[in-house]
This record gives structure tokens, sequence and C-alpha cells, in this order.
């Protein structure tokens, strides 16, 4: 057991991207005082022992005492303060977003992800109803809540309310957001994690198509030189069956229309951009930048496909991985009664979330 075993396993989640994408997912052992958890917007896949953040565990909780101001700006940015402030002396690196959170669950190993198919349930109309029938008092359900200091409190509460009533602590669903998972072996985290995955996949009517191909209709280079003005952007396209189902109109193209979990904003944008023509591509981006006041990273072109954009070929593709992940999860919600986008208040406040512009940045998004 030690910081060794936690890379173990964070590089075995990290590695399949059924689990996670990006920067996304983060994990954490806690020994003594002192609390190992990932970098903000580093990999899973590839951390090494050497590479965690340690954080100190009493000045942590000691963050859940204080009283912030009500208004988010100034709370996140005295909070994220206190959080920097609570690494061990002489840590130069910044702990992930969800690391207060870390801190406050019991167990000694926290993993925490976001698997499409898990997705499927927690960004769908009947999640929270289907997960009580699936799992009982055995696993939480957390609504959609801003991340960070507000997440931490607000799991800090329920989870002693639902202890209180006999429930457990090992699962815990988050709303339009993934799962975190802690046990005190690297074996019970597997084994959860196996029966979480299990118990959903026999739920499970239509599952989505599995890779993709470029679409013939129009090149990538056509539909960068058609988006680039000022900046010169790149193009990386994709196509499947599924995509063609949701591209046929934009009726169908609805359950793609806004953003599932923090990581689609992040790293694909909180829209896409629906065309239904590729001629009208040039002017429809122009209209999507000047209303959004951002650029999009998704144009869809009707019957075509989909096309990640970035300022180089790896964030174009990286735009391109992200979404059709959320292309996965909208097959999913299909049987959990139907997709469910975050709030849009919640959406704004991702956006405009310094921690998540830094985790952007750091991941190459």
């Amino acid at each position: 057991m030690g910081v060794k075993d936690l890379a173990e396993i964070t590089n075995r989640y990290g590695q399949d991207k059924e689990f996670v994408l990006a920067g996304g997912g983060n994990t954490s052992f806690k020994d003594g005082s002192v609390m190992y958890v990932k970098p903000s917007g580093t990999s899973m896949a590839d951390i090494g022992p050497d590479d965690f953040v340690r954080m100190d565990l009493g000045r942590l909780k000691d963050i859940m005492e204080r009283r912030y101001p009500q208004d988010s700006a100034a709370r996140e940015a005295q909070a994220l303060e206190d959080l920097m402030n609570a690494r061990v002396q002489g840590e130069p690196r910044r702990p992930s977003v969800e690391t207060l959170l870390h801190a406050l669950l019991p167990h000694t190993y926290v993993v925490h992800t976001h698997p499409a198919l898990v997705n499927g349930l927690t960004c769908s109309e009947k999640g929270a109803e289907i997960a009580e029938e699936l799992f009982g008092n055995q696993a939480l359900w957390v609504p959609v809540v801003n991340p960070g200091y507000v997440l931490a409190r607000t799991i800090s509460d329920m989870l002693q309310q639902h202890q209180a009533a006999g429930g457990g602590n090992q699962i815990i669903f988050l709303q339009n957001h993934g799962l975190f998972i802690q046990a005190d072996t690297l074996a019970e985290i597997d084994g959860l994690y196996d029966k979480v995955i299990f118990s959903l996949s026999g739920r499970i009517g239509r599952f989505p198509v599995q890779g993709f191909t470029v679409p013939d209709g129009i090149s990538e280079e056509a539909v960068a030189d058609m988006v680039s003005g000022d900046t010169e952007l790149m193009a990386a396209g994709a196509l499947n069956a599924d995509l063609e189902d949701y591209l046929q109109d934009s009726s169908s193209f609805a359950p793609l229309s806004l953003s599932f979990t923090p990581d689609h904003i992040v790293y694909c944008g909180f829209k896409p951009l629906y065309c239904d023509r590729a001629k009208g591509l040039s002017a429809a981006f122009r209209e999507y930048t000047a209303d959004c006041k951002v650029p999009p990273k998704i144009v869809a072109v009707k019957g075509v496909g989909i096309f990640g954009l970035g300022i180089s070929k790896k964030a174009a593709e990286l735009a391109r991985e992200v979404f059709l992940d959320g292309v996965r999860i909208a097959v999913y919600t299909e049987s959990f009664g139907g997709h469910k986008f975050m709030p849009q208040d919640k959406i704004d406040f991702i956006r405009n979330w310094e921690v998540e512009q830094y985790r952007s940045s750091v991941s190459g998004g």
C-alpha cells in the first residue's frame, strides 16, 4: 500500500479511454497526515509515483471550517488560495480541482473517473431513479452542483445524512459529472468499479458504435480554411453510424447540442456549431463567434460529419475525441430516460472558472 500502488491504479484506469479522456479524472492516497493527489490537468495514463501533489490533510480539513463570501468569484479565489496553502511545504505543483473532496472522503484510496457508460446514467432524465433501483442506499446520488469548494461542501453534508440513515459511502454518482469510488485497498476499488459497470451494462438497450472514419464530404483542410480568420485553425473530422443519425437535421442533433459534463466544456466547448450545409460554414462560424464571444471547438455539418477545431492538430484531435465521448453518452442516455444537459448557470460557471481555464491550458485543450 502506498504511492506506487496509487500510480499503478491511476495509470491503469487512465490508459483505458472507457474511463477517462485528456486530463480528466483524478486519484488520491492518504498516508497519515499527508494525502497524495493527482496534479490539475495532468494525464492519469502516465503519471509516476513522484508526480503526485503532497497535501496536508489537517489544513485541507480546516478549509471546511472557514466561511467564504457569497459572491462566487470571491469565494473561489479565496478557496483556491487556501487550497494552494494546504500543500506540504516545498510542494510546487497545483493539485486537482477535486482535492478538497478527496480529503473529506474517509477511505485510503479514491479513484474518480468519467466513464461514458456511467455518464449515460448521470446525464439522463431518470438517472437518480435508476441508480436507486440498482444500488439502493449503497450509493449516493449528488445532484448537479458547481465543482470545487461548493461540491466538497455539498457532498460532505449529504454523506453525513446518508450515512446516518444507514447508507454506504463508497460509490458516489455525480449528476452531469462522473463517479467517485473509495476504498481501503486497490482490490476493493476494482471490485466496486466492476459492480457499477456490470449493473449498468445490463440496462443498456443500445450500445454506441466503436470508432470513426474521416468524413469524405468535405476535407479537414477545407473546413480549416473556412473557419480560419485572424487565427489559423486546424480541423480533425469524424463520422460514424451514430453521427449519421444525429446529423440528419437540427432536431436529430438536439441530444448533442449542449454540454453533458465539465470536461466537455473544457475540451470541446460548451456547445457545438451545427450547420445545415457546408457552403454556409464560414458565415455560421462568424455568427457563432460573435454571439458566444468565443469560437466553437466543434462544428457539425449536416450529412457530412463533425470537426474538432484547435490552434494545433493536437488540440483539434482532443476536441474531437472528447466530443465523441459525448456522442457515446448521448447513446447511453437512451436507456435511462433520455439525455439531460448541465443547467445553463452551471455551464456559465465552468466557462468562467479560472481553475478549468488552467486545466485546459495544461492539457493542451
